[in-house]
């Protein structure tokens, strides 16, 4: 079998192509817009000055003023807009140079256009993909359309889905405790009799290697009758009655959390609360297999809102900023990194310390769920950082990844050859 790879060299020369004949259409309106008093990224003045309606006057605007060619290709108005506006401009008493200029650089705009694409949509998702500055509008409201098409293939959605970690020192020095809390809020079922994983969990090194095992703990105890033991709900949060899960473990290590069956609808829709505690997650600073810290979060389920936090001690890791990226998924889980980056224009934000800074519309009882998990492990909440990442209509599957660093490798010194001061320190801090 013949493996053919593609080259840089033909979507290079489409971009260069695509950035000289919009900076062409710029000079040539910019020219137009100067000879009749318009140039202005306001809209309103270019309406102003050429009597031309708000649409059109918004598109060129862009076009005359936007730094980026490739995103203000994506603006360029239709062959009818053009024509109007150039009509307009030649009442305007614009000289015949000028308009002949616009028009020949727009005609030859219209070419590329035929030539690398089969319409304006197409044109405009090549160069989203080109361009270094996301455009958000267009980012999402293609990801709301995925929504709804993947609500409607896959048969679920939910409003919200909520990760977060609770990270705090270890009793053993060095490492950290992680309490991991998950929720779907109004998890519906389009399409009846239909099971769903709703969570999947793994600790490993950056080779994708478990070393150690997991120490598990539930945080909320399960009376006696109630839903699977095995599965540790946050009951008091959770919808009743209380939705049924299961627990299982996959060929490569994942823990999955999976809903039972059930019927469809908003009356049958449901939100469920997962919390517990892993003991000695991983060091604190950096080793031979893991230079930097990473949280994963994998969205498998059409959501309006992924909201993904973290708590983190104040002591544990060195301040630094947290980077963010989101893989294609379409493989092995746990192999995200060799997946795809996709463009991402959401950003971690540090809120503070403090329980005051957990609230949000999101997650109906949020601040009640962090107080709940502070009081039951016994964690000062004004100890914590939270630093927070909330996107509208995550794509799927996907892996959303927040990173930042550790501390420096612990050194191994004789103890002889340490000053006094030093001997005993082993958390590299």
């Amino acid at each position: 079998m013949t493996t053919v790879t593609s080259t840089d060299h033909h979507a290079q020369g489409f971009e260069d192509e695509v950035r000289e004949v919009v900076l062409r259409v710029r000079g040539a309106l910019t020219r137009i817009l100067e000879a009749t008093g318009g140039y202005s990224p306001r809209v309103k003045d270019v309406c102003d000055a050429l009597n031309v309606h708000r649409k059109l006057g918004w598109q060129i605007a862009k076009v005359a003023c936007e730094k980026d060619p490739l995103v203000a290709a994506r603006f360029m108005p239709a062959a009818g807009g053009m024509r109007t506006f150039l009509k307009t401009a030649a009442r305007r008493n614009v000289g015949e140079k000028l308009l002949r200029r616009a028009s020949e650089a727009f005609d030859e705009f219209e070419r590329v256009v035929a030539e690398h694409a089969d319409d304006r949509s197409s044109l405009e998702m090549m160069l989203g993909a080109c361009s270094p500055n996301v455009d958000e509008v267009g980012q999402l409201s293609a990801r709301k359309m995925a929504f709804e098409g993947n609500s409607m293939i896959f048969g679920v959605q939910a409003r919200a889905y909520l990760v977060a970690a609770f990270v705090h020192p270890s009793a053993k020095r060095g490492w950290f405790d992680t309490a991991r809390l998950h929720s779907y809020v109004g998890f519906r079922r389009n399409r009846p009799n239909l099971p769903w994983v709703i969570s999947r969990t793994l600790v490993a090194d950056d080779d994708y290697k478990q070393r150690a095992p997991e120490l598990r703990e539930c945080l909320d105890l399960a009376p006696e009758g109630d839903a699977s033991p095995s599965v540790p709900l946050l009951r008091k949060f959770c919808s009743h009655p209380l939705p049924q899960l299961r627990r299982r473990v996959d060929s490569c290590g994942w823990v999955l959390e999976e809903l039972v069956e059930g019927p469809v609808g908003n009356t049958a829709a449901v939100t469920l609360v997962t919390a517990e505690l892993t003991r000695q997650t991983a060091r604190t600073f950096r080793t031979k297999h893991t230079k930097q810290m990473e949280w994963g979060a994998w969205i498998t389920t059409p959501c309006e809102v992924l909201l993904f936090d973290q708590f983190v001690h104040k002591d544990l890791f060195p301040p630094s900023p947290r980077e963010v990226r989101m893989y294609a998924n379409l493989a092995d889980p746990a192999h995200f990194a060799d997946g795809q980056v996709l463009p991402i224009f959401e950003r971690v934000e540090m809120l503070g310390r403090g329980q005051e800074t957990v609230h949000t519309p999101d997650i109906p009882r949020y601040g009640e769920m962090a107080q709940h998990l502070f009081d039951r492990l016994g964690w000062d909440a004004r100890q914590f950082e939270l630093h927070r990442l909330r996107i509208r209509f995550p794509p799927m599957p996907t892996a959303v990844v927040v990173s930042h660093s550790l501390h420096p490798a612990r050194r191994r010194t004789r103890p002889e050859s340490k000053p006094r001061a030093q001997r005993g320190r082993t958390d590299g801090s």
